[in-house]
């Protein structure tokens, strides 16, 4: 704590080549030179063992410190020196110990009154005293001992400090949501808030006796979102609004981004883009068959379509590689949508069709998540219209497909696709109006832009 605040103001490194490599580089250069005179004094011929006797024998190391500056040049000037280092050390010892028991006696940040810190200081000494007066030297190795067998404990709190002050610095660069308590009033005990209440009413206005969270900064306004280096790096050319469309097999998805089409939006179709990464001879597509092996088509020229059916059939049937597959060809693919969304402009609305639940549920990267429904047996009707397969095969591939349940669960708003066309215009007119165009009214207002246009347009849909 006495470190900490009389290092207020500096930057932790700073504070870290202070505290800690300053203190260290000293400790080197001092054993070097004076660690080294030592060994070869207590090595020579005529002072041998002098310096090993006062330690070891005689218990007295103090003297030997004296002792071995004897035979330095400037003896009296490097023991007056050597005397006004331990007095300063206890100095600041004393110093750093009051320093901290006031303030764990005030309760509070603030600075005590000073003659309370004298009277700690002053405390400390006459402890100190009593027990050289009462025990002699035996006294202060048992407080030695005492103070040993403490530090256990103590160390183990010193590792909880280190992993809160990890998780602070992460706080502070924006990586990790706030802590709560960080979000409080400042508390001060009942005793104090009203004294200082009596001196100046308005010194207490910041302060409260009972804990309470900040105005505006209450669970329920917690809206913090990580500002780590990803997170900018995903907002570049990021579009004024991106939305998920994702829903089962054959549920309607394209129907729905024709029909956000049709409104201005641009479409990213997840599917192709898929299907892209796959071309023979890319490095993604060299990847996909080394790690599922024989799993896949093994041809190197085999269509990117088979090897896109071959992989989904086998994410179908097997948890683990569907979360493989996704963690080799997402970066990819998010890398591939923002270059496409600096493309299509940022003041353009991006609906991307994404192909499974998981690509939905990384929120940071859309505004909202539209779930496409449809009955299963008009999904099934579908497949056979369009594909050309037979019911057992459509059925299969129905249900080898993310439920309902699965998309409901990260979607924000659901579209209904009961086969009306016109139904589904309805629905997304509808998410447009309620979701959307009040983001584009507010960029326009603090842009200057006029998107009116878009509002009739809307309207004649």
């Amino acid at each position: 704590m006495f470190v900490a605040k009389i290092s207020r103001g500096r930057t932790i490194r700073e504070f870290v080549v202070g505290v800690l490599g300053v203190p260290s580089a000293f400790v080197v250069v001092w054993m070097a030179i004076y660690g080294y005179n030592a060994i070869r004094i207590d090595r020579a011929p005529d002072t041998r063992g002098t310096l090993t006797d006062t330690i070891v024998t005689q218990g007295n190391p103090e003297a030997a410190l004296f002792q071995f500056l004897q035979t330095m040049p400037w003896f009296a000037v490097t023991a007056f020196v050597a005397l006004i280092v331990i007095t300063i050390f206890f100095i600041t010892s004393i110093d750093s110990g009051a320093l901290v028991m006031d303030a764990m006696a005030n309760g509070h940040e603030d600075e005590g009154p000073r003659r309370q810190r004298i009277f700690w200081t002053l405390a400390v000494g006459a402890v100190c005293t009593a027990i050289i007066a009462t025990s002699g030297e035996n006294g202060l190795n048992a407080l030695q001992e005492v103070i040993i067998v403490i530090g256990a404990p103590v160390m183990l709190l010193e590792v909880l400090q280190a992993v809160m002050l990890l998780q602070a610095l992460r706080q502070d660069a924006g990586t990790a949501r706030p802590m709560r308590t960080r979000q409080w009033k400042r508390v001060l005990p009942a005793e104090e808030y009203h004294r200082r209440a009596q001196e100046d009413g308005a010194a207490v206005s910041e302060y409260v006796i009972r804990p309470e969270y900040e105005v505006g900064t209450e669970p329920e306004n917690d809206t913090h979102q990580p500002r780590t280096w990803h997170w900018q790096r995903e907002q570049e050319g990021r579009p004024v609004y991106q939305l998920a469309l994702t829903g089962g097999a054959s549920s309607g998805k394209r129907t729905a981004a024709r029909a956000f089409e049709e409104l201005g939006a641009a479409v990213l179709d997840s599917a192709q883009m898929w299907q892209q990464l796959l071309e023979p001879g890319t490095p993604t597509r060299a990847e996909v068959e080394r790690i599922f092996g024989e799993q896949l088509p093994t041809a190197a020229d085999a269509p990117a379509e088979d090897v896109a059916a071959a992989l989904d059939e086998l994410m179908a049937r097997n948890e683990t590689a569907r979360a493989r597959a996704h963690e080799l060809l997402m970066p990819e693919m998010r890398e591939s949508a923002r270059r496409r969304a600096r493309e299509a402009g940022t003041d353009r609305v991006m609906v991307q069709v994404v192909r499974d639940p998981l690509e939905a549920e990384q929120r940071d990267r859309f505004d909202l998540v539209v779930a496409v429904e449809a009955p299963a047996e008009e999904r099934v009707q579908r497949l056979r219209r369009t594909e050309g397969v037979a019911a057992d095969v459509a059925w299969d591939l129905v249900d080898q497909a993310p439920s309902d349940g699965e998309t409901r669960d990260v979607a924000d708003r659901v579209i209904v696709n009961d086969g009306d066309v016109e139904h589904v215009r309805d629905q997304v007119r509808e998410i447009w109006q309620d979701q959307i165009l009040p983001v584009l009214d507010h960029k326009s207002t603090e842009e200057g832009h006029d998107h009116e246009g878009t509002v009739h347009e809307t309207g004649s849909h």
